[in-house]
Order: structure tokens, then C-alpha cells, then sequence
């Protein structure tokens, strides 16, 4: 396999779709033909309910027309300092590797940049105005770290920062003055089966990124088993219950792990294992702190900082299963049992602490459990957040897991959604 900058080559906009088989990019307003944009599932009903989502237009990335061959999972998302924006996608089927497309237009339309067909899945940070992106390999293999001086065209050699069996998607990191933190995921004891650990890496700001040296690594902390009051019933098998997609966030101070559980399936629990990370004079300390109810923490979430409202935000799914069960169960979605419901309805969250959630409100909806925005990535752009979501609209005998679009959406004004939950001094201000 070829890790160097020309693997990395920048992609025609005809090469592009030729490569990607039966993908296309779509500009924001496209219309999709009825049957492969579910309509009928994305028109409002005729519930009298009057509230509506946030960013229910929106535009389509990339989209394949046979999932069944080709389709994306989970994408990243970053707005670089000039106002290029990036989104990151691994694209899998007859053809697999990491792809990356760009927008000059805030988002309305997207054209190719770069193809890297030796990685899985990433996600870009910026330090000292440069690009950065943190991956793994293909086949869920190895931290690895590139670098871009030309907004994504061409990327330098990747560095292999850690050997081994590493996975996540986008989810929540911290960087502080003088290091970066970011969870993965690892496989149970034994190096098989379900993503049962994980870990987070440490990389020195200070120094050089690209050298292995620069980074540190947590010993491993294994999903604690479910404990008995969080079962379903007792003696509930839970041996394949496990935590995955870890986000790092800086609570008061301290470095805490927050993970999505996947206990009691398929009926799902909304319950996060929290860890604790301590660095101090130079090492880290990772241990299994607790776990604790979180709304959307059945399936991905990704947790992040905004310094201007002082908030913690958080973009996830909501689950729904339970309310729509006995309506899906006997009909053509039962192979949805797992996950329908849990990933049709995407939400906007926010806190003060990460821990006590309060609605913003829907960013966007289908109302066909059969159907799905999920696993999705944000980036704040003045006062919008930017959402790139894994879609699965209007396909025939669909499966979640191979989702037919990438799609993009601007919740505009964000900040206003929220009440202001910081408490007043004696002098009346917050």
C-alpha cells in the first residue's frame, strides 16, 4: 500500500465520479427525484404540532445510487481560516478509501479535492493555521497523522503515530494551550470481537506533530460491564454490551470521557460511561469513572465547546423506537429493530457542564423509521453551526448502515436557541 503524497493527488471533478461509481454532487436546493429523496417521510405531517427543524434543507455532498455498492460513513467536518470548507467521508464498497470534498460557497455547492484510498475514517484540526487530519488506516488499523499546506489539495506522508487495531468517528476532542486530546476506540482483551476499550492519545503542541515522539498514549480502559440496575431484566445477556465513539471534553478543569454505550440491545439504554484523564508532569492517568443519562447516547454524539456562549454543545440523535415500536415491528422495517427510530430524528443539545442537556431544538427529520441523518460532525462559522450528516433517504429495501448520502446544513444564529443557564452574581450578572 502507497502512504505517500502522491496517494494523496487531488481529484477532477469527471475523475471523481468516475471513481465513485454511481456517485453525484449536488448543489443546496437540488431537487432529488420523489422516490430517492423520501418525500413523503421529510414533508411535515398532519399532526397539529407547529414546531419545525432547524435546517431541514439542505445540500447534498456526495450521493451514491446503489448503496448497496458504494455508500459513505461517517463524515468530518472544518471551516479553514480563509472560508474554504472540508468534508471528510470514507466511501465503501467496490471501491473504499477516505475522500475529501470542498465547498467555496458556505456549503451550497461541493466539488471533489482529494482522495485517500489508504485511510478508513479521519478528522481535521487546525493548529497554528495549519491542517491537520488524525486517522486510521484502512481496516480500522493504526493511529496515523497528515498534514496539508494547500487546503486539503495534496497531503503529506502519513505518520504512523501508534500500531494496532484503533477506531473512531468524529466526535469531540480537546486542545488546550499546550496539547491535543483524542479518544479511540480498541477491540476487547483478546484483540477481537466488539470495540469494548479505548484509549486517548496526547499530542505536544509545542513540538513537532508529525513525529511520533510528540505523543503520548493512555493505557487501556475496558467497558466495565452493565451493571445490574441499568439491565433491562435480570440475567439480560449482556456480553456483547460494550462503549464505543469516546469524546474527550474539559469540564471546570478536569479531562473527562464521555462514550456511547450500547447495553440491552436491540432495545438500546441512554446512558454515556464517563472516564477520567489526568495529565500531570507528563503522564496520563485514564480510569473508569461512572456512568451517567444522556439524552442520544444510544448511538453517536459529538460534544464540543463554544468559548462565546460558554456552552457545551452537542449534535446527536434522539431515539424514538420505543414510542414507535408496535408501529414499525410487524411491517417491512422490522430489520430496523436496533436502530430504527434512533437515528431518523437529529437534535441539537446544550449545557453547561456536559452533563445536563437541554433542547435547542431538531436540526433535521424523517418521519420513516427506515430512514436516517446520523453519525454527524459540526463546525461553528460566526454565529451558524455547520452539520455534515450520514444520510439514508429514499431507497428501496433500505439497510442504516449503508447510507446513500452525505448531506450538509446550517443552523443559523445557533446560539439564540439557548436560554441562559449561567447563573447571576450578587451584582445581577452572569
Amino acid at each position: 500500500m502507497k502512504n505517500s503524497a502522491a496517494s494523496a493527488r487531488p481529484l477532477s471533478r469527471r475523475r471523481f465520479l468516475r471513481r465513485s461509481l454511481d456517485c453525484v454532487v449536488l448543489p443546496l436546493g437540488a431537487t432529488l427525484p420523489a422516490q430517492s429523496r423520501g418525500a413523503d417521510a421529510l414533508r411535515p405531517s398532519e399532526n397539529p404540532a407547529k414546531a419545525r427543524p432547524l435546517a431541514q434543507d439542505f445540500s447534498v455532498v456526495v450521493r451514491s445510487r446503489n448503496p448497496r455498492k458504494f455508500h459513505f460513513k461517517e463524515p468530518a467536518l472544518i471551516a479553514l481560516p480563509g472560508g474554504t470548507l472540508l468534508c471528510g467521508y470514507e466511501a465503501y464498497g467496490e471501491e473504499t478509501g477516505y475522500r475529501i470534498a470542498a465547498s467555496t460557497d458556505g456549503g451550497r455547492t461541493w466539488m471533489s479535492r482529494a482522495d485517500l484510498p489508504h485511510l478508513m475514517i479521519g478528522m481535521f484540526f487546525l493548529h497554528r493555521e495549519s491542517l491537520y487530519l488524525l486517522a486510521n488506516a484502512k481496516s480500522r488499523k493504526d493511529v496515523v497523522l497528515l498534514h496539508s499546506e494547500d487546503e486539503g489539495r495534496s497531503w503529506a506522508k502519513s505518520s504512523v503515530l501508534f500500531q494496532g487495531a484503533f477506531y473512531n468517528g468524529p466526535t469531540g476532542y480537546v486542545m488546550t494551550e499546550r496539547t491535543i486530546y483524542r479518544g479511540f476506540g480498541i477491540p476487547r482483551q483478546g484483540g477481537s470481537g466488539y470495540w469494548r476499550g479505548s484509549v486517548v492519545v496526547a499530542g505536544d503542541l509545542t513540538g513537532d506533530l508529525m513525529k511520533p515522539t510528540s505523543w503520548r498514549i493512555t493505557p487501556p480502559v475496558y467497558y466495565p460491564g452493565t451493571p445490574l440496575p441499568l439491565m433491562r431484566k435480570p440475567g439480560w445477556d449482556t456480553e456483547d454490551d460494550n462503549w464505543v465513539e469516546p469524546n474527550v471534553v474539559l469540564v471546570d478543569g478536569q479531562l473527562l470521557v464521555m462514550h456511547r454505550c450500547r447495553m440491552n440491545r436491540p432495545l438500546g439504554s441512554s446512558v454515556s460511561g464517563v472516564c477520567t484523564l489526568t495529565d500531570s508532569g507528563g503522564e496520563l492517568k485514564y480510569d473508569f469513572g461512572y456512568f451517567h443519562p444522556m439524552p442520544g447516547s444510544r448511538v453517536k454524539f459529538f460534544i464540543f465547546h463554544d468559548p462565546v456562549s460558554r456552552l457545551f454543545w452537542n449534535v446527536t440523535n434522539i431515539g424514538s423506537a420505543d414510542l414507535f415500536r408496535g408501529e414499525f415491528r410487524a411491517g417491512p422495517e422490522t430489520q430496523f429493530e436496533d436502530d430504527s427510530g434512533h437515528r431518523r430524528i437529529l437534535m441539537l443539545m446544550y449545557s453547561t457542564d456536559a452533563h445536563s442537556w437541554f433542547q435547542a431544538g431538531c436540526i433535521v427529520m424523517t418521519r420513516s423509521p427506515a430512514e436516517g441523518f446520523c453519525m454527524a460532525a459540526p463546525a461553528i462559522v460566526g454565529d451558524d453551526l455547520l452539520v455534515v450528516s450520514r444520510t439514508l433517504l429514499g431507497v428501496e429495501n433500505p439497510d442504516l448502515f449503508q447510507s446513500n448520502m452525505i448531506t450538509f446544513h446550517r443552523v443559523r444564529d445557533f446560539r439564540s436557541l439557548a436560554l441562559d443557564l449561567h447563573p447571576a452574581t450578587k451584582g445581577g450578572k452572569a
